[in-house]
């Protein structure tokens, strides 16, 4: 009758609970209820992956095979966090493993609303993605998704905690980091998706704050012909101008701090064992009224 059972990957299974049913097209677990339609969905299930990664995946592994009657399946998706209760989240991602660093992102209130997770790749690279609990196809899933736009800044739980201190924005989760651990009476946050992300991210939350903004050094950023851009146009401070644009007219104050031309290109606020103080008078050091910047 086209069926089969085996066990189930995602519980430990010691007797066969995954029912496939082979010409319904089907899969489904009697113990811990995950199951699905089709190979696209359980590549999306087995490897976290959203439906589009899926497919290409599908359409990678079996070259020759047609998949275009498959491709106009619409995900359907709905964002769950935050919650008081949900599966427990594994990070493992199929290509990467685990992660080296792991970066949880919460609302004012300090609930959770997802990960992100920093992979080590060759050639000493990173690779950071987004971790997010979402409702796909009916079924409750982790999976590397993006997270809702408009999506809160890393840290943004501390608002609510530090009304009155200034907030520093950094590019990164780790630079972030750096920064609440190495600086008091300073706030710091940073968002995801890097430099190309800052119209997707809720910058309303900076409302009556007073902003300093802090970019990357990016001072060896080329066009494509290969000659340097200049300072306006390089990735760290592009980020910052917009997000300057963002904030103008919500926040008490911006200031901006201008990287001394010297330092190393790619340097940020994580590249140096501060001492506690030592940050907080670097940034009075360099910092100026955006209104009047000069870069």
């Amino acid at each position: 009758d086209n069926r089969y059972m085996a066990l189930c990957p995602w519980h430990e299974d010691t007797k066969p609970s995954l029912e496939i049913h082979n010409g319904k097209n089907l899969f489904k677990c009697f113990v811990c209820g995950k199951g699905g339609k089709g190979a696209v969905q359980w590549i999306m299930q087995t490897r976290n992956l959203h439906y589009i990664e899926a497919l290409n995946l599908l359409k990678t592994e079996y070259k020759g095979v047609d998949f275009d009657f498959i491709s106009e399946i619409q995900e359907k998706i709905e964002y769950l966090l935050p919650l008081d209760r949900f599966k427990k989240p594994s990070f493992e991602h199929y290509i990467y493993g685990f992660p080296t660093n792991i970066y949880e992102y919460r609302n004012i209130e300090g609930r959770l609303v997802g990960y992100t997770c920093r992979y080590d790749i060759e050639n000493n690279g990173k690779i950071v993605l987004p971790y997010n609990y979402i409702m796909l196809n009916g079924s409750p899933e982790w999976v590397f998704r993006g997270f809702k736009v408009p999506s809160l800044p890393y840290k943004t739980e501390l608002l609510s905690i530090y009304p009155n201190w200034p907030v520093c924005i950094v590019e990164g989760e780790k630079a972030a980091d750096w920064g609440n651990k190495y600086s008091k009476y300073m706030i710091f946050l940073s968002w995801i998706g890097g430099a190309n992300a800052t119209n997707q991210i809720n910058w309303s939350i900076l409302k009556n704050r007073d902003v300093i903004l802090i970019p990357d050094h990016d001072k060896e950023a080329k066009f494509e012909n290969g000659e340097y851009k200049p300072v306006e146009l390089r990735p760290g401070n592009l980020a910052m101008l917009n997000i300057a644009i963002h904030i103008s007219r919500i926040a008490s104050k911006i200031e901006y701090v201008k990287i001394p031309e010297q330092y190393p290109n790619k340097w940020d606020i994580a590249d140096r064992g501060w001492k506690q103080g030592d940050l907080k008078y670097w940034i009075n050091k360099h910092k100026q009224n955006y209104f009047k910047l000069k870069l």
